[in-house]
């Protein structure tokens, strides 16, 4: 999945997933090189509650792959349960990219990229 160049990158993901997805974070097109920064997945329910996720985040060697990066997510990162207004259990997500200094980026840089869970 490309994250990050668009206000509608959306990602299926069956409940309970535990493989690692493969992300592709950019800047106007451009693989972004992770080197030396620490990146961490923020989630959070459509509902606006904060999500802890339990997974790992693994950048890829950014010489050969730059920008790309593993999230491999436990049985209960990514949830579905039924309500009455969608068939689907959004989660909205944004990377945090900290720098050596301490300077934080977000990607994507405003929306959040859209995960739908959906039923196994």
């Amino acid at each position: 999945m490309t994250c990050c160049e668009t206000d509608d990158v959306i990602l299926h993901v069956v409940e309970g997933r535990t493989s690692a997805i493969r992300f592709t974070i950019s800047r106007g097109g451009v693989p972004f090189d992770l080197s030396g920064l620490t990146v961490t997945l923020i989630l959070h329910r459509a509902s606006g509650e904060l999500v802890v996720p339990g997974g790992t985040v693994t950048p890829l060697n950014q010489t050969t792959s730059p920008g790309q990066l593993d999230y491999s997510p436990v049985a209960g990162d990514f949830t579905w349960e039924a309500n009455l207004y969608t068939i689907h259990q959004p989660y909205l997500l944004h990377w945090k990219l900290v720098d050596g200094s301490g300077k934080v980026g977000y990607a994507p840089h405003g929306a959040p990229a859209i995960v739908m869970v959906h039923r196994a």
